[in-house]
């Protein structure tokens, strides 16, 4: 696990490599990471806990695993550039426990999160992005 407010107000954290056996990220771990800009969530993460992603303000886009089961209060508000979630199923999404509204990246008051799901394909068009979806 990564314990309590360990990065905690780390602004010249930029990008950190997890452990893949990591299960439990706890409240803080990251607050305020001002710069973190690039994290991979692994395979075996089951919780997020509170306000961990907290004002992490270049954070773009993040992973959310298939493992990942709970996710705690206001985990990632305040993530100003936030807008892409990546998920590798969409129904083990639809398990995970959001503390509140702010946990949840598909806050359905914040429209500005794209989900993109591991069946999608990326073009490029003219300097735009065009997302296509598989359905099987």
């Amino acid at each position: 696990e990564i314990g309590y407010y360990v990065f905690d107000g780390c602004t010249n954290l930029e990008s950190i490599i997890l452990s893949q056996n990591l299960k439990l990220i706890e409240t803080q771990a990251f607050n305020n990471c001002t710069a973190l800009s690039s994290i991979i969530l692994p395979a075996s993460l089951e919780e997020i806990g509170n306000k961990t992603f907290y004002g992490c303000e270049a954070l773009v886009s993040i992973n959310m695993p298939e493992s990942l089961k709970k996710i705690g209060t206001s985990a990632f508000a305040n993530c100003a550039n936030l807008t892409k979630i990546y998920l590798d199923n969409i129904a083990a999404w639809c398990g995970v426990k959001h503390a509140d509204k702010e946990t949840n990246p598909q806050n359905p008051d914040d429209k500005r999160i794209l989900f993109l799901f591991k069946r999608v394909q990326e073009l490029e068009n003219q300097n735009k992005l065009i997302f296509s979806f598989l359905i099987i």
